[in-house]
Parts: C-alpha cells; structure tokens; sequence
C-alpha cells in the first residue's frame, strides 16, 4: 500500500498541525515514524536529512501503512520534502498520481523558528543572521527552505497544479476551521468534520538540548530499529510511549517562547526571499509581499512558532 496524498512541506510552517488534524479524520490514515509524524523516506539523506531510509525499499516504506482500514485517503507527512531538490522525480517515480499538500508561512519568520528549533545541531553561539548564510549543513537549508516558488517549480515540473493545494499559514491561523474544510475537499473526504485540535497550538520550538526533544528521539529510535521493544513500550498500562510524549510535547509547546526577531536581523534577511515571495504571491493570487515582508510583523505560527 502506498500513500495516495502527501503532506511535502515545508518545516516550521504548520505541517505537524496538519498532521495531527487529518490524522483525527475518520476517513483519513496517516502513517508515522514519530510524534511529528514526519518519514522523510523519499529524502537522499545529505543535505536536508542525515537519514537515509530509501535504500531501505519500497517494500520497507509500504509497511508503514499496514495499519490503514477503509480510509479513501491515505498519507504522510515529511516537511523536509518541499526544498529537497531530488524529492519531487522520487515521488512521480513512485506514487505518480498522489495528491501533495504544501504549507507555507513568512521565510523570515520560518527561518527563525527553524534556527530555534535547530539551535543544537548549529555552532554554539551562532547568531541567527550568521546562522542563515553559513556553510554548515543546517545553516545551508535555512533560506532554501523559505524559497517556496523555486521549489514548487520543481514539483510543477512532475505533478499538475490540480494535484498541489498550498496552505498559507496566515489563513490557517486565521479561519483553521475554512482551511481544513478546503483541505478536506481537496483529499475528496467529508469536508464538515471538525477535528477536536482544531485550535490548539501544536509542536513549537522546544528543540535539540530539551529534555523532552530527547525523549521523543529516543522513541523514534526504538521505533525504527527496535521495534519489538516499541511495541512492548506501548502495551504499558499507559496511554502508550508516543501518546505520552506528545501530550507533553503539546503542554511544552503551548508555553514554547523564544526571544522576538531583531528587526535589524529582518531587514538584512528580506532581500534573500523578496523576488521568490512576489513570484508565489502571483501564482496563489495573494498578496504576500504585504503579508509578510512590508507587515513588519513575526507573528507566530498556530503549531510551530
């Protein structure tokens, strides 16, 4: 069984909140390697992911959707797919006809989320300018992932635009429950359902360093290379390992805080992502230019801030 709709990208733009919404439709499976649900099996593993699960085959990536019913529709969700230049001819050569989801939310703002979240893996006492134009491999992604035209390109290259449904953060901020309804339709289920995490904010930045980061990672490694012994976590009396960790995880997240953007540091970051903005704004028909780079705002995102 492969997957019929994916959820591409792109990270710390509301991806886990998608997650966690479809995931509670009746009609909707999402498979899931972690409490963020993220795969990243189509990923080469370089620069974006250090894992490498496609050599593993397809037949190791069908098994992940074993559990599946009855569901008309049936996903993923690996944020890392969007701005990973060898995702979209993987993805044609294997599920050719699937659905795709892209969300999107201001680069600058992204960006920082994302250098907050990622603060573990980038040197010690990177500032967040330096961090975004540096050579290491994380910083290396920190802009790419914010360019959302040139890498929808890429996927328009494979997939019709009838097949792509890009949400903007802003509106699923805004009106969560007309998003969904419209997502739902795209997914061609029951588009009246109302998901009970609707309006919680879910997954913020508690990266690498955090304790409950760590546990969370020590449950994705059991899950993928021990997995008899996953499985006799979850039949503990509890409500299972992974259940657990995301309870806390959504506790954390609602009380998730770092400190304001510099607007030094947004002056110096807009140049990177103005003309790639202004190209998506006018394939979407919305104005993001002044949405997101004339506002002056940083608001944060309603799952990961």
């Amino acid at each position: 069984m492969l997957p019929n709709f994916l959820i591409v990208g792109g990270p710390r733009c509301g991806t886990t909140y998608l997650h966690q919404c479809l995931a509670e439709h009746p009609d909707i499976f999402m498979a899931g390697l972690s409490y963020s649900g993220d795969i990243n099996f189509f990923n080469p593993g370089s620069e974006i992911s250090a894992i490498q699960y496609y050599d593993r085959g397809l037949a190791w990536y069908e098994q992940l959707f074993e559990g599946r019913r009855n569901e008309r529709a049936v996903g993923e969700k690996s944020a890392h797919y969007f701005a990973d230049p060898e995702v979209p001819a993987r993805l044609f050569a294997h599920v050719p006809d699937a659905r795709l989801v892209v969300v999107i939310r201001d680069p600058i703002a992204r960006a920082y989320s994302d250098f907050w979240y990622s603060r573990g893996k980038l040197p010690a006492g990177a500032g967040f300018v330096d961090a975004c134009l540096s050579r290491t491999r994380y910083g290396r992604w920190l802009i790419p992932s914010g360019l959302y035209y040139e890498s929808l390109q890429r996927y328009l290259t494979f997939f019709p635009t009838d097949r792509i449904h890009v949400v903007v953060n802003d509106f699923l901020q805004t009106r969560p429950r007309a998003e969904l309804a419209t997502l739902f339709g795209f997914l061609g289920v029951d588009s009246t359902f109302i998901p009970s995490c609707v309006d919680r904010k879910i997954n913020g930045a508690v990266g690498p360093g955090n304790s409950i980061y760590r546990l969370r990672a020590v449950g994705h490694h059991l899950k993928m290379n021990h997995p008899a012994v996953f499985r006799a976590l979850k039949r503990f009396p509890t409500t299972g390992l992974e259940r657990a960790i995301g309870r806390r995880m959504t506790r954390r997240s609602a009380d998730a805080a770092y400190p304001p953007m510099a607007p030094a540091d947004r002056r110096r970051l807009v140049p990177y992502f103005a003309a790639d903005t202004r190209q998506m704004g006018s394939y979407l028909s919305v104005d993001l230019d002044a949405m997101w780079h004339m506002s002056g705002t940083d608001d944060d995102t309603r799952d990961e801030p």
